[in-house]
């Protein structure tokens, strides 16, 4: 490499650093200018504790997750309810109670011809 070369690269190495020293604050100045005018305003409220009283309606289904058909094993009239309708139960629990007049006026029936069979059988065995 000649003299001449070797000069030109010099200047121009000089110069490159010359021009990246030089700009730092103008590069700052810019950097902060671009950033101030990306900044959108945003305007905002004070939060409070308050009730709210307006409802919106919407058509919808409610579907429970667990959904039992009940039904009596004897049919009668109902005399007792023990729980109201869209509580929480569970299994062997009582719900409702039936008139038994009907059902203990048969068991006395039942039990009377018992009686009368066991009685029968008795008889017939003595007589044999």
């Amino acid at each position: 490499m000649n003299k001449r070369q070797l000069l030109f690269a010099f200047f121009l190495g000089t110069a490159l650093v010359w021009t990246s020293c030089g700009n730092k604050d103008a590069k700052k100045q810019g950097a902060a200018q671009a950033q101030a005018e990306k900044v959108v305003p945003v305007s905002f409220g004070v939060a409070s504790h308050e009730i709210v009283t307006g409802t919106i309606s919407y058509p919808a289904t409610v579907k429970p997750l667990n959904e039992a058909d009940l039904y009596a094993e004897v049919s009668g009239y109902i005399t007792k309810i023990y729980v109201s309708d869209g509580a929480v139960v569970s299994a062997g629990q009582a719900l409702y109670e039936i008139d038994g007049t009907r059902y203990n006026a048969a068991v006395q029936q039942a039990k009377a011809s018992l009686q009368v069979a066991q009685t029968d059988l008795d008889r017939q065995k003595r007589d044999l």
